[in-house]
């Protein structure tokens, strides 16, 4: 096949694809779709106790509340309970419920306790290593019931709410799922702060087991102090307990809405790439497959390509190399070009770099240029 052929060919399969992507493109769209919502503790578990409420009972409420709100208006999603009476669900299962039904989100809502009554205000946390004692006094609060479940020291590997050190091999699991979980933690936050004057304790990391084995982004929320008269008044309102179900309806709204607008495929866009991509046929034939791209991230452990997984970039590749996964974004025959895009990668990713790739292998940049010019 000589040059004009093969350009030729290219232009006829780069088309094929084009149509063939915008027909599925609708279709294939990434839509949240479940979200589990965990009422936290339970039957024989009250979890924290006031001086006239009981954690389960105020979860309880606040969980079926907004589980409410978004049936009503997003009734394409699903809504599951990890409860939805007064009775004790093990914290494994409830991991296991949202596991086991592909939920897109976890939601645990929780109401916090303090020796110092005068604590107040809202936070929500994330899956990882407490930053501070403080944080893992938390932790130990809402993991301590393990305690009342059978066969907890098999179960949980040797764990116990005082002892989380075995959770640093687990934390991995959570970790392509940390930016999401906090961008909702975050969301979740700005509502209570700016729509339900809420103090705004801000988004924290601690090791809580009910997050430990999920497998989707997922957060822990601690509506306010039960320890506190003047919020545990508040929690046990009907119209307490709407005003921080309607928070973190809206917060869930605007994650929902911010993740399918990153990655429902733009057609107009599409078609403005392809045609990009048929200019640079000839580029791309004469230099053996040679182009640029961005190194975003590495591990040892293969994490699925979805924007969801990655900061919301689109059409993340994987190179492996040496059993290590490599994980790259953009492919640029124009070096100059892809260089005023590594800024704004850099804003998520700060160490990511500008890598060679010739042949489905990554090659040395200096040679890759020269090989360009």
């Amino acid at each position: 096949m000589n040059k004009r052929q093969h350009i030729l060919y290219s232009i006829q399969v780069l088309f094929l694809m084009f149509f063939s992507v915008c027909g599925v493109a609708q279709e294939n769209s990434y839509k949240i779709k479940t979200v589990v919502i965990d009422a936290g503790h339970g039957g024989k578990d009250p979890g924290a106790v006031g001086s006239k409420a009981k954690e389960k009972d105020i979860t309880l409420a606040i969980a079926l509340k907004t589980g409410e709100l978004i049936e009503k208006y997003l009734p394409n999603v699903k809504v599951i309970y990890t409860r939805s009476t007064d009775v004790f669900v093990e914290l494994h299962k409830r991991a296991d419920i949202a596991n086991k039904n592909y939920a897109d989100l976890f939601i645990s809502i929780h109401v916090n306790a303090n020796r110092n009554k005068s604590a107040y205000g809202a936070d929500s946390w994330v899956m990882g290593l407490h930053k501070s004692q403080a944080n893992l006094e938390v932790a130990k609060l809402e993991n301590k019931v393990i305690s009342i479940e059978d066969n907890y020291e098999t179960r949980y590997e040797g764990m116990s709410a005082q002892n989380t050190d075995a959770i640093i091999i687990h934390t991995m699991m959570q970790s392509a799922n940390l930016e999401l979980s906090a961008t909702l933690a975050s969301f979740v936050q700005d509502q209570f702060r700016e729509r339900v004057g809420r103090r705004d304790r801000g988004v924290r990391s601690a090791p809580f087991l009910v997050l430990w084995k999920t497998t989707m982004p997922s957060v822990l929320i601690e509506t306010g102090f039960i320890t506190n008269e003047v919020e545990q008044a508040f929690l046990m309102t009907e119209l307490g307990q709407e005003y921080m179900a309607s928070a973190v309806f809206r917060a869930f709204r605007d994650y929902k809405n911010m993740i399918e607008r990153k990655t429902n495929f733009d057609v107009d866009t599409a078609f403005i790439n392809q045609q990009e991509m048929i200019q640079n046929a000839l580029v791309i034939d004469t230099t053996k497959q040679l182009f640029f791209s961005v190194q975003i991230a590495s591990s040892k452990n293969k994490i699925e390509t979805i924007p969801q997984n990655f900061k919301g970039l689109e059409n993340v590749f994987i190179l492996q190399e040496n059993k290590v996964y490599k994980y790259l974004v953009h492919k640029e025959t124009d070096y100059e070009k892809l260089k005023s895009e590594l800024s704004r990668i850099q804003e998520l990713y700060s160490s990511a770099y500008i890598v060679a790739v010739q042949n489905n292998k990554r090659i040395d940049l200096q040679k890759a240029l020269k090989q360009t010019q």
